[in-house]
């Protein structure tokens, strides 16, 4: 069973916005070579959390 949580994106805030930019800056020291952009993709075309073995695939 999967459960979708709604996301918020408010960017009017500058100390949501400083989170955001702070949690995207450390994902992408994470992610490292050339599947970066494939996992970012897929991560933000994500209706909801995304196992591991899902982007394996």
């Amino acid at each position: 069973m999967t459960v979708i949580q709604k996301r918020d994106w408010n960017c009017n805030d500058p100390r949501k916005r400083q989170q955001w930019a702070e949690a995207t800056t450390e994902a992408l020291r994470v992610l490292e070579g050339k599947w970066k952009i494939v996992i970012i993709c897929q991560l933000f075309a994500a209706k909801g959390p995304i196992r591991f073995s899902s982007l394996e695939k």
